[in-house]
């Protein structure tokens, strides 16, 4: 718990958008898993799990599932964008794909990738976070 408010004091906006992300996705998981899809909800298990051994630990694992954290949410914000864009020149008539593509799914999409990119642009402050820490 200690570990966790020196992540806050040092870098709040980090601290408070790794636990964000990580929630997002464990919420989003669990209405997939409650829809009966179990993947989503063990990825979105691993991310929140992976943001919160990254506010406990800074060490050079915890640089590394950053950096596949910022690369999955860029990845998933840029590939849900381009499914939309897709789906926009088809008409879609079943009412579950047509409401993943509402403008907050959109919003949630851009976040995303805005935040893959801030995380990858931190993992600099990390490496000097965890250069003084004997690992």
């Amino acid at each position: 718990m200690e570990a966790i408010k020196e992540s806050f004091k040092s870098d709040p906006i980090y601290a408070i958008s790794m636990i964000g992300c990580g929630m997002a996705f464990f919420l989003k998981g669990i209405d997939y898993l409650l829809l009966g899809s179990p993947l989503p909800f063990a990825i979105g298990t691993l991310i929140a799990g992976g943001a919160f051994y990254v506010l406990v630990n800074k060490d050079k694992s915890s640089r590394r599932i950053v950096k596949v954290i910022a690369v999955f949410l860029i990845l998933w914000g840029v590939t849900r964008l381009g499914i939309e864009i897709l789906f926009s020149f088809a008409s879609l008539t079943e009412a579950h794909i047509r409401s993943q593509f509402t403008w907050v799914n959109k919003l949630f999409s851009l976040s995303a990738i805005w935040f893959g990119i801030y995380f990858y642009r931190k993992l600099k402050n990390i490496r000097s976070l965890s250069a003084g820490k004997h690992v």
